[in-house]
């Protein structure tokens, strides 16, 4: 009970850091949250940038609502669901207590707790995606392992959401590499 009202404290402490009027980290004002801002400028995908379809994704928060804090929630919100992932992921694999300590454990690494309190980063939402791909493999492991089939619709799903975290981060390579070699 503990770790989980722990959890909620720093949930909530993220959200109120995130209520602020401009980035504060380095990366997140000048190239995460600056893209996003380009976006909106240009009305349009900006020409001669490296992977940035997060920064896609956070520039709604700009076009829609034209609010700079509810951008920088955005890029905090694969965080908050990615302890749902590890949790799921860890209550699959072993028990429900197991489960809910390797969630605070995680939630209450210092780099985690940077990423989500302090700059605006896209490595949540490339880990968001890492995770979602690891929940497909542990849920339909049995399945994918028996069919022979090249075109399976987990493959196919699987494949769309590497190549859209390639998208993301070019690190994650080292994921699709993993993930391939299973």
């Amino acid at each position: 009970l503990i770790p989980i009202f722990l959890i909620l404290i720093f949930v909530a402490h993220h959200f109120i850091s995130m209520l602020k009027p401009f980035p504060t980290g380095f990366d997140a004002s000048n190239y995460y949250i600056n893209l996003s801002k380009l976006l909106v400028d240009y009305q349009g995908l900006v020409k001669g940038e490296h992977a940035y379809n997060w920064s896609v994704f956070m520039s709604l928060g700009l076009t829609l609502f034209k609010s700079m804090p509810l951008t920088l929630l955005l890029s905090i919100l694969p965080g908050i669901i990615n302890l749902f992932l590890i949790f799921y992921i860890t209550k699959k694999l072993s028990s429900i207590v197991i489960a809910v300590f390797t969630t605070f454990f995680f939630y209450s690494m210092p780099l985690i707790l940077f990423h989500s309190a302090v700059d605006a980063k896209v490595d949540q939402a490339l880990l968001f995606y890492s995770l979602l791909v690891v929940a497909i493999i542990v849920d339909h492991y049995k399945e994918m392992k028996n069919t022979s089939r090249i075109f399976n619709p987990l493959f196919i799903i699987i494949g769309v959401l590497l190549g859209y975290s390639f998208g993301i981060k070019y690190t994650s390579v080292f994921t699709i590499f993993s993930i391939v070699s299973i």
